[in-house]
């Protein structure tokens, strides 16, 4: 741990005065403590002791371990699989055909079995005419 930033030192007392108005305006005792509350304490951890900053903000120092660990997972998660967008078109998602087997039993021993390709506007109209609730498809 390093020394006390004339910077940090600053950001401490802030930090430990919204947590000691969060605690007075939370709904119940077991509340979690809210996502900014918990990054603006990881953020110190590089400034003060561990223990200092527990007994200032009225938190256990395993509380701090976890949340920094939670966000280390959280950057490192980023990391790994970054997300990419997809940009899909009414027109390519209707005309777009789609792998179909569906099997249903109606009164046993009588079964349908459907195969083959549908677009999404056949497989819609095959459902509305089954009375299946689409949601999600158009």
């Amino acid at each position: 741990m390093s020394s006390t930033s004339p910077a940090s030192s600053a950001d401490l007392h802030p930090l430990a005065r919204d947590f000691n108005v969060w605690r007075k305006q939370r709904l119940a005792r077991r509340s979690p403590v809210p996502a900014d509350l918990r990054q603006r304490a990881v953020d110190l951890l590089p400034h003060y002791p561990q223990i200092r900053l527990s007994k200032a903000l009225g938190v256990t120092p395993k509380m701090l371990k976890q949340w920094r660990d939670d966000r280390v997972g959280v950057e490192d998660s980023r990391c790994e699989s970054p997300f990419i967008a997809v940009t899909l078109t009414a027109e390519s998602v209707v005309s777009e055909t789609l792998p179909v087997d569906l099997t249903l039993t109606l009164q046993e021993p009588n079964r349908v079995r459907i195969q083959g390709q549908l677009t999404l506007r056949q497989l819609t109209a095959l459902m509305q005419g089954l009375g299946v609730s689409g949601e999600g498809l158009s």
